[in-house]
């Protein structure tokens, strides 16, 4: 099961990072790329497999197909694809902003909860029909941000 699950996140990545190096070919995904790549970082950093905890490290290859599904349909529809991004956009800079601090998943559950939440708003977004393990909306990660700060 295990080895199943890594097989996929590696595949998943895989493709994800194929896709990254399309920008030559897709002026499109230009705009995207950064976004994606840091979120692949955050994602992937080294030794994520065993810092990661199993429940959410079950859900990387539904993250990387939800990315996967977001770098095709942005170049069919960019404009929407930018809408999208704009929801996700100051829950990823409060995300970036709370660990640029130094604060660190491990240490504060409230903010590793945040952090999930945004990954999970991130598929709600852009790839719905994946679905997600939580209830996420932008008023919801208002108040899992309050938790955070406070």
């Amino acid at each position: 099961k295990i080895r199943n699950l890594v097989e996929a996140i590696h595949d998943g990545v895989r493709t994800v990072r194929l896709h990254l190096k399309t920008e030559h070919a897709h002026p499109g995904l230009k705009a995207i790329i950064p976004e994606l790549k840091e979120q692949l970082e955050q994602l992937i950093p080294p030794g994520f497999l065993w810092e990661t905890p199993f429940p959410w490290l079950r859900e990387y290859p539904r993250y990387l197909k939800a990315m996967h599904t977001r770098l095709e349909r942005r170049m069919l529809a960019p404009l929407k694809d930018a809408e999208k991004a704009a929801v996700v956009k100051p829950f990823r800079d409060a995300l970036n902003l709370a660990l640029s601090r130094g604060g660190t998943l491990a240490a504060d559950p409230e903010l590793e909860r945040f952090r999930w939440m945004v990954e999970e708003l991130r598929v709600s977004q852009f790839a719905q029909e994946l679905g997600t393990v939580m209830p996420v909306s932008q008023k919801r990660l208002q108040q899992q941000w309050q938790k955070v700060s406070s």
